[in-house]
């Protein structure tokens, strides 16, 4: 299980180039998101469907796509999603639209809000794994923050 899980990893969005290469089934993407889902599950990514509760609020749930599992802790937590690159796109101008700060990486992009950040990551052409890290406020109150004039901005 572990060297599937290691191949798996190691190859990532690579597995379509492999097929083509190797002479491999052509879906050996799917084959391979599956071979993830079920070796995830074991490593506590049991949650079926949004991990509404388990995640801050401030995230909007990613309607558009089937959610396979989730599972973490209230610091880190892993939700993996059924989608592509596209829906993936329109879920981050979505976070945007929100007052997100978004990364439209084309590898590995990413969101943040105040306490939160969003990185995804492709294991294979439609399994996302979306990975929720929550950091831990300081002591600073508050009522004491700079204006909104002076938070980071993003550049164009």
């Amino acid at each position: 299980m572990f060297l599937v899980m290691l191949f798996v990893c190691l190859v990532g969005s690579s597995a379509a180039v492999l097929a083509a290469d190797e002479g491999l089934p052509e879906d050996v993407s799917a084959i391979l998101g599956k071979t993830l889902e079920g070796a995830l599950q074991g490593y506590g990514l049991t949650v079926p469907g949004w991990p509404e509760g388990k995640i801050p609020s401030d995230i909007p749930p990613y309607t558009q796509v089937r959610v396979v599992n989730s599972g973490g802790s209230e610091d880190e937590y892993m939700i993996l999603v059924e989608t592509n690159r596209d829906e993936l796109q329109e879920y981050l101008k979505e976070l945007e639209d929100v007052g997100w700060y978004v990364d439209y990486d084309r590898s590995y992009p990413s969101s943040r809000l105040r306490n939160i950040t969003l990185q995804f990551q492709f294991n294979s052409s439609t399994m996302l794994q979306m990975t929720v890290y929550v950091r831990k406020l300081g002591p600073w109150p508050a009522d004491q923050c700079l204006p909104t004039s002076f938070r980071q901005r993003k550049v164009l």
